[in-house]
């Protein structure tokens, strides 16, 4: 997605400054500066959609795993799925939760997509 976005500045200034935003902009999106459960549904929609989050996702599922297990030893089922739902580990559109397959096929397809877009 940056490389065909990158392709259109013509100055480090311009680079400089563009990848500055954008770099912030994904830090909100993505849930690594604010938890996605405290934003707005009408902003966490927009996150949801955007691919990079998806990525994020699968990242904070590997990453974290050992320490939710440790963290919610004991803990009910209900209150473990909530958490997980805040902090962005899973997503869902209505009462579909997201699976891991859905969030790679997602994550191959903008590849592709932007991919081809850059060549």
């Amino acid at each position: 997605m940056l490389l065909v976005i990158v392709s259109f500045f013509k100055t480090s200034t311009a680079f400089v400054t563009a990848s500055t935003i954008v770099g912030t902009l994904i830090g909100f999106i993505t849930g690594v500066y604010l938890p996605i459960g405290q934003l707005c549904d009408g902003v966490q929609f927009v996150v949801k959609c955007f691919p990079i989050s998806h990525i994020s996702t699968l990242l904070r599922q590997v990453m974290c795993e050992d320490a939710l297990i440790t963290t919610f030893d004991g803990v009910p089922i209900e209150i473990i799925k909530e958490n997980k739902t805040m902090m962005g580990f899973t997503f869902s559109f209505g009462s579909h939760i997201i699976t891991n397959m859905e969030s790679v096929l997602i994550a191959i397809i903008t590849i592709l997509l932007y991919y081809g877009l850059s060549v």
